[in-house]
This record gives structure tokens, sequence and C-alpha cells, in this order.
């Protein structure tokens, strides 16, 4: 992760993802395994309380696999590959009646090496407000390495300790426990205005901090053994006295940068 710290936070989760691409850096063909008939054998679930603002997902299946979505009354579609981007568009029978729905999404698979990376997108363009809070339930997909995510309400990521980046927007959350996420090396977090503080003792890998809009965020507690190098800020976030000055020290310890926007 080291050698993402010259890049901005915008693009940092796009090279966390084109970094897991073997299709598109060698250019090569996916050969699909074939279908499991199965599908009770499910190797990776990720659910949705999905409120209308994500229009489309990616995601990740080293090796490639059948990704399997469910949503509203029942429509199932299913989409073959390794790097997988399902516009949900596609499925929904009456696109205008998107605001008076409420989809629970359910995405799954029986691939063997399960679902690595799931990144939402939101509608920027039309303003969040006019999109709901969602609830993210990832407890049956221990393979998930990275999650960008947005308008959260609520989020346990105890069953994922393999997971190695963390991006989260605009988002309602009051605490994040990474207790159990050790293997972290990136954490993104953007207009994040209720989180108060954050603790990253368990997350001594940690290589680059993203901390842009939180203005409630006043505790950061680090741990002794961090790897911190590159914390990237705006003039919303507002670390107490104490919190910056140890997370100054660990940036100069480990010959970092700070970079603030």
């Amino acid at each position: 992760f080291c050698k993402y710290r010259h890049l901005s936070c915008q693009n940092i989760a796009y090279e966390l993802f084109f970094s897991h691409c073997a299709t598109f850096r060698h250019n090569r063909k996916i050969t699909l395994p074939k279908r499991n008939r199965n599908m009770n054998k499910i190797i990776s679930e990720i659910l949705l309380d999905d409120e209308l603002w994500a229009e489309f997902y990616r995601v990740s299946i080293p090796g490639g696999g059948i990704l399997t979505a469910e949503w509203g009354s029942g429509k199932i579609e299913q989409v073959y590959g390794e790097e997988i981007i399902f516009d949900r568009q596609r499925g929904l029978d009456d696109t205008r009646d998107w605001e008076s729905r409420h989809n629970r999404v359910r995405l799954f698979t029986d691939a063997q090496n399960g679902i690595t990376l799931l990144q939402l997108f939101a509608p920027f363009a039309y303003g969040f407000h006019k999109y709901g809070r969602v609830c993210i339930d990832t407890s049956r997909c221990p393979s998930l390495g990275y999650l960008c995510c947005a308008k959260i309400k609520s989020l346990d990521l105890s069953s994922n300790a393999n997971l190695k980046g963390l991006e989260i927007w605009h988002s309602d959350l009051r605490e994040l426990d990474l207790s159990n996420n050790q293997m972290l090396k990136f954490i993104g977090l953007h207009n994040c205005d209720n989180l108060h503080e954050l603790d990253l003792r368990t997350c001594p890998g940690l290589e680059r901090l993203d901390l842009h809009s939180c203005p409630s965020l006043g505790t950061l507690t680090l741990s002794k053994k961090s790897e911190l190098n590159c914390y990237c800020f705006n003039y919303r976030t507002a670390l107490s006295e104490e919190s910056e000055d140890k997370l100054l020290e660990t940036i100069n310890r480990n010959g970092g940068r700070v970079i603030k926007i």
C-alpha cells in the first residue's frame, strides 16, 4: 500500500481494484469454471438492506465464478466473470418506481475463492440527500479483502479478518469496531459526521489513513507498533491535540508524510 501514497484519495479505490484485476493487467482470457447447479453450497454471501442508492456494484471473484444477485420480488440475475460490474437497473421491471420501493439485495457466489472485493457506487450526480441509509451484512463473506460503501447506518466487520482496504463515504456511523481486522492496510473515511472515536490499536499494519470532513472525530488511537506512513486529511477533520501529536510522531518515525487538502 505504500506505493499508493502519492495518489489522491479518489483514485485509491480504483488502484486497489485494478491491482486485483489479472484480466486487465495481462489482457488474457478467463477460463470460467463450470456452473455449480447446487447453489445451496454458497461460499460467499453479502446482504444489502438497500434503499435505492446504489446504481451498480463492482465485485471481484479471483479465478472467475458466478455472481448471483437477488433482490426485490425475487428477481435473480447471474453474471459470469472474474471482475464483474453488476448494473442493478437492468433487472428492475420499472425503474420509474424506484423511489417507492425498498429493495433487499443479496449477492452470493459458489466460487471456491469467494468474493474478495465489493464496491458500491452511489449516484453522486443526483445528490445523497435523495437516498436512504443502508445496512450491509458481510458476516458470510470471510474472503472479503476490500470494501467501499456509502450511506451506511451500521457495519459489522467482525467476520472479515482478511479485510485489507476499507472506504466509507457519507455515513451516519457512530462507532466503527475494527478489533478483528488486523490485516487492514488502508482506511478512508469521508464525511462521517457522527463518528467521535477511532481505535486502530488492533491494526498495526495500517499504512495509509484518509480522514476527510469528519468534524466530530476527536480521538484517534494507534498501535504502538503502527506502520502508518501516510496521513491525508482536510480542514474539517479536527483531532484532539494529543491524538494529532501521537499520529504525527508515528508518521515521522516511519519516514512517512502528511497530506493536507
